[in-house]
């Protein structure tokens, strides 16, 4: 956004005098906003500007140049012009204009029209569809929606599989797909009449399509029950409530516990079979947003990738090993989870 990079150019040159926190009724996170180093923020504790020096999109942690240095960024807001009260009044330019548009609506997409000296505020398109209501989480924009999500979604149809969380957007046939709400961001993507076909998913491990038997997939009960069996355990989403693209996650028959026996050496403990710790794959890493878990199944998502680290950051358990029916529930950690491995362990 303009109202951003005057705000970086300002970080990098040094003029902190030019920015001050904004007031309560303009206070807009870094999560909303987009973390990028230079940009001048002010925190609870700070209660001044200053720059942030990295940002970390896998944790959502951002490092400034103030004591303590590593915040949220639920935490960290972005400052204002110190001449807001003019900009806001009477805007002079088209960059005034950005900054009038943003503050007082919001950062959800809104467009900014400046014609022979008036300001004009809109909702763009996205913003008023707000697909899947990811607007909410931060992707407020097609740039930044696209930096989350696959390009697939260009070819999502907006009506046939309810996007557009907005139940008021009016579908007048100028915005068929995701693609006519984002047009730069989809321009080299090949055009497909319909690319989310919510009778497949696709393997995780393998990325093929696997045929589903539902027409519609809804959290309140996903059709999913007779899909869900050995060896697939669980099934993954990239949007809530079962929207998206979908993934299914099977346990590969490795034993979850061994013993020893006389008789046959090493053998499973019990019926507790296990996938191992695998990283999210085939464009599921980092956008899971609901899951659904079958009976006698364990589900556990992990912040980092497989291995060592895998433990070395948050990560969340599905438990329905005691389940008589599938357990079908958006990630705990808002709308799309940071989760970059998974290990599933289902007692056949």
């Amino acid at each position: 956004m303009i109202f951003q990079a005057l705000l970086l150019v300002s970080a990098l040159q040094g003029i902190v005098a030019q920015v001050i926190p904004c007031p309560e009724q303009y206070k807009h996170s870094i999560k909303e906003v987009g973390c990028s180093s230079g940009l001048l923020v002010f925190t609870a504790l700070t209660g001044e500007c200053v720059p942030i020096l990295s940002c970390d999109e896998s944790t959502k942690i951002l490092t400034i140049a103030a004591e303590p240095s590593e915040k949220s960024y639920n935490d960290a807001f972005l400052c204002c012009p110190d001449n807001l009260d003019a900009i806001l009044q009477s805007p002079q330019t088209k960059e005034d204009c950005v900054t009038k548009c943003n503050l007082e609506n919001g950062m959800a997409s809104h467009e900014a029209t400046w014609l022979d000296g008036t300001c004009t505020c809109s909702l763009s398109a996205f913003g008023q569809c707000n697909p899947f209501g990811e607007v909410a989480e931060g992707y407020s924009t097609c740039e930044k929606y696209f930096q989350k999500f696959g390009d697939y979604n260009c070819n999502y149809n907006l009506k046939s599989h309810q996007v557009c969380a907005n139940d008021d957007f009016d579908y007048d046939g100028e915005y068929v797909q995701i693609r006519d709400l984002c047009p730069d961001q989809c321009a080299t993507v090949a055009f497909e009449q319909d690319s989310l076909d919510e009778t497949v998913t696709f393997d995780i491990e393998t990325g093929e399509a696997v045929a589903m038997s539902n027409d519609r997939r809804q959290l309140s009960g996903y059709p999913f029950g007779s899909h869900i069996g050995k060896p697939i355990g669980a099934i993954v989403y990239e949007h809530v409530n079962g929207q998206g693209r979908g993934w299914t996650v099977s346990t590969r028959g490795k034993c979850c516990k061994t013993v020893w026996r006389w008789c046959c050496g090493f053998v499973c403990e019990d019926n507790c079979r296990q996938s191992g710790n695998q990283d999210f794959a085939n464009g599921s890493n980092n956008v899971v947003s609901s899951v659904t878990v079958g009976p006698g199944c364990k589900l556990t998502m992990y912040q980092h990738g497989a291995g060592i680290h895998a433990m070395m950051g948050r990560w969340k358990i599905y438990h329905n090993r005691f389940g008589d029916n599938n357990l079908n529930t958006n990630v705990a950690y808002g709308q799309n989870d940071d989760a970059s491995s998974f290990l599933l362990a289902c007692w056949w």
